[in-house]
């Protein structure tokens, strides 16, 4: 870890101001990563989608949920970009917690996760659903491309 700045007793003779040693120049890029949050009740669905985000560079997870409640209270501490909820979790399903989420950060797109392939708010009985996209988890491809469009990097 570097030195923090440190003001020297010296002066510029120029201009008489004190100066700063140990002075590092920015090197931090202006790019900068979208934060997304990942909530789902299964360790290896979790991990996985760890893995499919640390492969991308444009991206970071910056929390894990284990259920909708979990996911609510972690999206206040955190404030992500995107959220990607299971569809089937304790305490708050991923339907009950994207409607808290939209109330709370309407602005955040939302993507329901699902086991299966044909989810719709038909199938869930829903007309107006509170998430942005709908990914099954057999397709990990066809997430990170409704990734890309919802939250560009």
């Amino acid at each position: 870890m570097s030195a923090l700045p440190t003001l020297s007793d010296q002066s510029d003779s120029n201009t008489n101001k004190r100066v700063f040693t140990n002075v590092r120049p920015n090197v931090h890029s202006a790019h900068v990563s979208r934060r997304v949050l990942v909530a789902d009740d299964n360790p290896y669905i979790r991990k996985a989608l760890c893995r499919l985000f640390e492969a991308e560079a444009d991206y970071d997870l910056c929390a894990e949920a284990v259920n909708g409640k979990h996911a609510i209270e972690l999206a206040l501490q955190c404030r992500p970009e995107l959220i990607i909820l299971d569809l089937s979790m304790p305490v708050l399903n991923g339907l009950q917690a994207a409607r808290e989420l939209k109330r709370l950060m309407p602005s955040v797109p939302i993507i329901l996760f699902s086991l299966h392939d044909e989810v719709s708010g038909i199938h869930l009985g829903i007309k107006d659903l509170p998430v942005d996209r709908i990914a099954s988890k057999t397709d990990p491809g066809a997430l990170m491309q409704h990734v890309r469009e919802l939250v560009p990097a």
